[in-house]
C-alpha cells in the first residue's frame, strides 16, 4: 500500500512540475536552450534551472601555420594540423524569458580543455557584453576579452541610472575591426542611456512570456548590422585610390518604405591608419546630409556620424559600406537613431555607382 501511495505521489509531483514548467521557444536561427542552476551548474532540463542560454554560430577561424621547423631544423608542412576557433553570439535568459545577458564568446581547444564552452555558464567573452536586470534595464556593460576588460566598465541601478565606472585597459589596446564574424572597433565610446550597435537587437519577450521569433520582430527593430556584415563578401584591397570619388544611386528607408536620390563622396581613405570619410546627401522621399568617419579594413568601412536636415542634427548614424570588386560600385546599410526622444531607430540601405 505504501509503495502504491509513494508511486502515486511521485507521479502527481512530476505531472505538477511539468504543468508549471515554463514554455520556452527558441527563435529562428538560434540553438538551445541550455539550462543552468543558480550556482552555474549545467542541467539536463529546466527543473531547478535559473537561467537558460540560446546561441548561434557567427564564425570559425582555422589556425593552420603554413610551415614550421621539424627535426634537424627541416621545414615541414603542417597542412594536417588545423585548430578551429569557434565564435558564438549568445544570450542568457531568466527562466521566465527576460534577457539576463548578451554578448559573444570564443571557444578554442584550450578553452575546451578547461571546460569553458557553451555548456559552462562562465565562458571566454569576446567584445562588448551587456548584463540586464529582470525589469529589462541594463545593469552592466563593458568590452571583454576573456577576463580582461577594456575601457570603462559601467554599472547601473535597477532604474538604469549610472552608478559607477570601473576603468580597464586602454581601448587602444583592444583593436576593433572586423574579425571572423565579430564586429570590433577602435576608439569605442558609450553614450549615456544609448545602446550601441555592435550587438544585434536581442530576442524579445512577448505578452505571453514566450520568446518571439526573429521573423516576428524583424520589422520592429534596427538592421542586425553584425549579421549583415557576416553575410557580405570580404576581400583584401592593396590600392584604395581607384575607390575614391563620388557615387550616386538610391537609398531606401526600410522602416518607412521611402527612397531618395543619393550622392556619396568617398574620400580621405588612409590605408596606413585604417581610416575613411564619407559625405552623404539625400534628396527626394527624404532629405538630409551626413558626414561620417570611421575605420576601413579590406573592403569594409565601419563609420559613425550625424544626419542633418537644414543645418539641424536629426539623427545619429551607424553605417557600414562595402567596396565592390568592380571599383565603381559600393553597397551599404545603416541605422539612424533620431535625436527626438521616443522615436524609433530607422534602417536604411543603398547600392550606388560612380
Amino acid at each position: 500500500m505504501f509503495k502504491q501511495f509513494l508511486l502515486l505521489f511521485c507521479t502527481q509531483f512530476l505531472i505538477s512540475a511539468a504543468a508549471f514548467a515554463q514554455i520556452i521557444k527558441v527563435p529562428d536561427g538560434f540553438e538551445g536552450p541550455i539550462f543552468f542552476d543558480i550556482s552555474g551548474q549545467n542541467l539536463k532540463n529546466q527543473i531547478g534551472a535559473n537561467i537558460y542560454r540560446i546561441y548561434r554560430s557567427v564564425g570559425v577561424e582555422e589556425v593552420n601555420p603554413s610551415n614550421a621547423l621539424g627535426s634537424n631544423n627541416q621545414t615541414v608542412a603542417l597542412d594536417k594540423i588545423v585548430e578551429k576557433i569557434n565564435y558564438y553570439y549568445f544570450e542568457d535568459h531568466y527562466l521566465t524569458g527576460e534577457l539576463e545577458f548578451q554578448g559573444h564568446m570564443m571557444i578554442a581547444r584550450m578553452h575546451e580543455e578547461r571546460g569553458v564552452n557553451l555548456y559552462a555558464l562562465k565562458v571566454h567573452l569576446k567584445g562588448e557584453c551587456r548584463w540586464f536586470n529582470k525589469n529589462g534595464k541594463m545593469s552592466q556593460i563593458g568590452v571583454f576579452n576573456g577576463e580582461d576588460w577594456y575601457g570603462s566598465q559601467k554599472f547601473f541601478n535597477d532604474e538604469g541610472k549610472l552608478l559607477n565606472e570601473k576603468p580597464g585597459k586602454g581601448l587602444g589596446q583592444y583593436l576593433y575591426n572586423f574579425e571572423r564574424g565579430l564586429l570590433r572597433r577602435k576608439g569605442f565610446k558609450y553614450q549615456e542611456n544609448v545602446l550601441s550597435d555592435i550587438l544585434p537587437a536581442p530576442s524579445v519577450v512577448n505578452k505571453e512570456d514566450k520568446i518571439a521569433s526573429v521573423k516576428d520582430t524583424a520589422q520592429s527593430k534596427p538592421i542586425d548590422i553584425q549579421a549583415k556584415i557576416a553575410s557580405m563578401p570580404h576581400f583584401p584591397i592593396k590600392n584604395y585610390r581607384p575607390y575614391e570619388g563620388v557615387y550616386q544611386g538610391i537609398t531606401k528607408n526600410i522602416t518607412l518604405n521611402k527612397q531618395a536620390e543619393t550622392s556619396v563622396s568617398l574620400s580621405e581613405i588612409d590605408a596606413k591608419n585604417g581610416a575613411a570619410t564619407l559625405e552623404i546627401q539625400w534628396v527626394g522621399g527624404f532629405t538630409g546630409y551626413a558626414k561620417v568617419t570611421g575605420s576601413i579594413q579590406d573592403n569594409v568601412i565601419f563609420a559613425q556620424g550625424d544626419m542633418y536636415l537644414k543645418g539641424e542634427k536629426v539623427a545619429a548614424l551607424t553605417l557600414v559600406t562595402f567596396l565592390q570588386k568592380e571599383n565603381n560600385k559600393i553597397e551599404g546599410f545603416f541605422n539612424a537613431k533620431p535625436i527626438k526622444p521616443g522615436e524609433k531607430v530607422q534602417s536604411y540601405s543603398y547600392v550606388l555607382n560612380k
